[in-house]
Parts: structure tokens; C-alpha cells; sequence
């Protein structure tokens, strides 16, 4: 369900983005999470998180460390659970949703293409701020209302095919199933999902 609405609403915003790439700008920093950045090899992740499981996903679901790539696809993913290497690379709590892997890589030809994780953040002005100093200024943002008296907010910025997106929600707390979690008193957890991905 969580990864089905995200999918979709990557798609369109990398749509969105595609038609507006004329307005990038030329000095844009090179975009980077943790200190990882698209194109870096797989080995070079190997050594800053020794732990983590990697393999070829056979579901959109990252929930598992029994992986196989009978295609020999050349697509990688490595999942990130470590609670110290997740404090090393974030200053907000790294989340787990729906049960799957809380800090996900993907590797096409043991390059990385894209970075997926999730905060918890009581609004996107937390978070905010250390990417537009990064950055620059906010090229894309939107509001949809996601629910009665709740809105999501998505930021995003691109360079040539690389963009950087975060997306500010209410989830269905259920949703949310660290158990590390502080569970709000309202049925809806509040989060920031942060996608960096290239084509």
C-alpha cells in the first residue's frame, strides 16, 4: 500500500520535473546523503556500512535479507538497519515503514542510483533548512491534502537527471513500525520521506 502511493507519486513528480529541467541551475551542488552521492561505487558503500544486506529485490516491498537475482538484472539493493551506522548517517531517527528496510540504496552496475529512507520530523521546516543551505532555493513545491485538516508537502530539487525529494506526511500510524516509534495521541504519525534518485 505505502509503496504503491510512493511509486505513483514519484512518477509523477519525476514527470513534473522532467518538463521543468530548463530551469536548472548551472551551479547546483552535486546532491549527497550522508556523504554518498549518485554514481559512487557499490564497494565504496560496502565500506561505510559493513553490515548491511544487499542483493537483487524480486518485490517493491524492502523487507528482507534472502535476496536473488536469477535475471542477473544488474540492480543492487542494500539495506541498512544498523541503529549506529542509521545515527551516523542522519541526526533525525531513520523510521521503518510497513516493515521494510529503513535506509535503502539501489545499485544499477554496482552504481548508485538512488537513496530512500524516512524521518520523523513534527514538520518539513525541521529538516528543511540544511538542504536549501546545500542546495540552494526550493525549485519545486506542493501541497496536497491528503486527509481532512492535513495536508502533504513535497520540496524537490533537480539537476541534469538527478533529483532530491522530500515529502512531508501523515501516515496511518499503524504505518510506522519501529518500535523505537514515540506513538503520537492522534492516529497519524507525522514523517518526512527523503527519495535522491538519477535516471
Amino acid at each position: 500500500m505505502y509503496g504503491a502511493r510512493l511509486l505513483a507519486g514519484s512518477i509523477i513528480t519525476f514527470v513534473a520535473l522532467s518538463v521543468c529541467s530548463s530551469n536548472v541551475l548551472a551551479d547546483q551542488a552535486t546532491f549527497q546523503l550522508g556523504g554518498h552521492k549518485l554514481g559512487e561505487r557499490l564497494s565504496h558503500f560496502r565500506v561505510s556500512f559493513p553490515g548491511a544486506a544487499c542483493g537483487t529485490p524480486m518485490a517493491t516491498t524492502i523487507n528482507r535479507h534472502t535476496l536473488g537475482d536469477p535475471d542477473d538484472s544488474g540492480w543492487i539493493t542494500c539495506c541498512v538497519d544498523d541503529p549506529q551506522q542509521l545515527a551516523e548517517f542522519s541526526k533525525f531517527r531513520v523510521l521503518s515503514l510497513d516493515g521494510d528496510c529503513r535506509l535503502q540504496f539501489d545499485f544499477y552496475n554496482e552504481r548508485l542510483r538512488s537513496v530512500h529512507y524516512a524521518v520523523a520530523v513534527t514538520s518539513l521546516k525541521e529538516i528543511l533548512p540544511e538542504f536549501i543551505k546545500s542546495y540552494g532555493p526550493i525549485q519545486q513545491q506542493r501541497t496536497l491534502l491528503s486527509r481532512p485538516h492535513f495536508s502533504n508537502k513535497l520540496v524537490a530539487w533537480w539537476h541534469d537527471e538527478a533529483v532530491m525529494e522530500l515529502n512531508f506526511e501523515y501516515l496511518d500510524v499503524k504505518e510506522v513500525t519501529d518500535a523505537r516509534y514515540d506513538k503520537p495521541n492522534h492516529p497519524y504519525a507525522e514523517v518526512t520521506i527523503v527519495d535522491l534518485w538519477t535516471n
